[in-house]
């Protein structure tokens, strides 16, 4: 099978539906820790813990350059997360 990228985008829609389905299967904290221990690598979580820390200090209002300073991290990187609070589905901002 071809992957076209409508292919891909139903692949893409399959997998976030199954990945929210077992995150809400999580009944509390405890949970969720293992569940994101089992199925993530130790590199991946800090990575991810790494995007939600850039985006807190982003809310606070810092610049890019003071946050990327801050968090030892290039200001590419901080861009990228800028645009995620400016272009995205806007939940991380309300969740943050």
């Amino acid at each position: 099978m071809q992957k076209t990228q409508k292919n891909i985008q139903k692949i893409l829609k399959d997998r976030k539906k199954l990945v929210s389905w077992l995150l809400l299967e999580a009944k509390d904290e405890s949970d969720m820790y293992d569940i994101l221990e089992d199925i993530l690598t130790p590199a991946e979580i800090v990575e991810i813990g790494e995007r939600i820390m850039l985006m807190q200090e982003l809310k606070t209002w810092k610049s890019q350059r003071q946050v990327a300073e801050d968090l030892w991290m290039s200001v590419t990187t901080v861009n990228r997360g800028a645009r995620i609070l400016t272009y995205g589905t806007w939940i991380m901002d309300k969740l943050l």
